[in-house]
């Protein structure tokens, strides 16, 4: 299963200072609750957020590690330090 995310341009207000703590904190359950408001389909539209919950919960242990490092790196890139940034 192949889990994608992606940033719109409201993503800086939907993360928060807590959700950015929880996922530095690497509590995995509460990870994956700021996760799921993320994932995508193949065709980059928004899964519902139950069905992404389950999706992530079905993640075996040998995804998960890659699963971050792709949300992370995408939220860094996107999120954090937009492309065409003011500076």
């Amino acid at each position: 299963m192949e889990i994608r995310f992606k940033f719109d341009g409201d993503a800086k207000d939907n993360l928060t200072w807590n959700d950015l703590e929880i996922l530095e904190s690497g509590k995995i359950g509460k990870s994956k609750e700021i996760l799921a408001r993320f994932v995508v389909d193949q065709n980059e539209k928004p899964v519902p957020f139950d069905a992404a919950l389950k999706d992530l919960g079905s993640l075996k242990m040998s995804q998960i590690e890659g699963v971050m490092e792709s949300f992370t790196k995408l939220m860094t890139n996107d999120a954090i330090n937009p492309p065409n940034a003011d500076s």
